[in-house]
């Protein structure tokens, strides 16, 4: 029977390390990989499939990456500021990022910019979400508005 290793992912000042559990045998965990932010990691996201995971930071940009691998899919750069939030659409296909000034939604297959700069969060960086069917995401911000969009059209 196969048993899935679960993974740990940690934030480090100068970008992400991808870490696997100890094996029986050892007493440390590995050391997969370290990934791409130039600066601190400001957020880390897994996908709700657990197979994706998205990062942020000061470098103002976001890298989604293969967590069994470690291996970059996209970078997400063009930020105005760090970014704060960032999250993954249920089915993989969409990213969405906050850099405080206004959300950017993603295609993550290809890395193009769908929506740039939407203006949702002007009172500072709020919390994300995707609808499960990917359809719409919502936003939050700090004076408890939450707001939802169409993820098609970039519509409020």
């Amino acid at each position: 029977m196969f048993r899935q290793r679960a993974l740990i992912v940690a934030a480090t000042w100068g970008g992400m390390l991808l870490l696997a559990p100890p094996a029986p045998t050892q007493d440390r965990p590995l050391l997969v990989d370290q990934l791409g932010h130039q600066d601190t990691v400001r957020f880390v996201r897994f996908s709700p499939d657990g197979k994706l995971v998205l990062t942020g930071g000061e470098d103002r940009s976001a890298i989604l990456w293969d967590a069994a691998t470690g291996k970059t899919l996209q970078r997400f750069a063009g930020h105005a500021d760090p970014v704060n939030a960032g999250f993954i659409s249920a089915d993989g296909k969409r990213v969405v990022t906050d850099d405080g000034k206004g959300l950017r939604l993603w295609d993550a297959g290809t890395g193009r910019e769908i929506f740039p700069s939407l203006q949702a969060n002007r009172y500072g960086k709020g919390a994300l979400a995707f609808s499960p069917d990917g359809k719409l995401f919502a936003t939050t911000d700090d004076v408890y508005e939450v707001r939802l969009w169409d993820a098609a059209t970039g519509k409020l």
